[in-house]
């Protein structure tokens, strides 16, 4: 006996990332975590926690239990930096719940793996720095925000400057978010072999 088999479409839910933290070699409990930033595809808003408007344990949690509200995850070398670090930041803070495992799309690799005809680096990978990138496709656009080391050490510090310096912390990571949104969308159409696979 015949019959139409009947399709059920799911949303999945999904949003770009990024987050910043201060120098890997002062990371310990109450250090380290700045700030993460998600915006959900086809929406405008930003998602953000930082350190400075919650605890440095906090934030972390609240970064984490974003991060499982969403299918699909898309960074820029989020597989081997962001996820690992909030991996390794919620070790570290002895937080006791579930780390999620996202599917993710890594536009750094998939850069690379496309094929574009960029420089070397000194080892011997094709350029892919999401400034570079941006610049491969934009030339003529100044969107890619510059950041310097020491706005990552000053945004724990108490009074003025490390106010400024998180200022210019936050003010990077959303721009990064959504410059890396546009660079997703540019690459998709040349990805042949797209990569989606769990974080884990």
């Amino acid at each position: 006996m015949g019959g139409h088999v009947r399709s059920r479409q799911v949303k999945m839910r999904a949003a770009v990332l990024d987050i910043e933290t201060s120098s890997l070699a002062v990371v310990g409990p109450g250090s380290g975590f700045l700030c993460a930033v998600f915006k959900p595809l086809f929406s405008d808003t930003i998602i953000l926690w930082r350190h400075d408007l919650s605890t440095h344990r906090g934030a972390i949690r609240n970064t984490i239990e974003t991060l499982s509200t969403f299918d699909l995850i898309i960074g820029h070398n989020v597989q081997k930096f962001d996820l690992p670090m909030l991996f390794s930041f919620a070790g570290v803070e002895g937080l006791n719940i579930p780390f999620p495992n996202p599917l993710v799309y890594d536009t750094l690799p998939a850069f690379r793996r496309i094929g574009y005809c960029t420089t070397m680096t000194p080892k011997g990978y094709r350029r892919a720095s999401l400034g570079f990138a941006i610049d491969y496709f934009w030339p003529d656009e100044n969107e890619k925000t510059a950041i310097y080391p020491h706005w990552h050490e000053r945004a724990f510090d108490k009074g003025a400057g490390g106010t400024k310096a998180m200022a210019d912390v936050v003010s990077h990571c959303i721009s990064d978010v959504r410059m890396n949104e546009r660079l997703y969308w540019r690459i998709l159409q040349d990805d042949r072999k797209v990569l989606i696979r769990r974080w884990r």
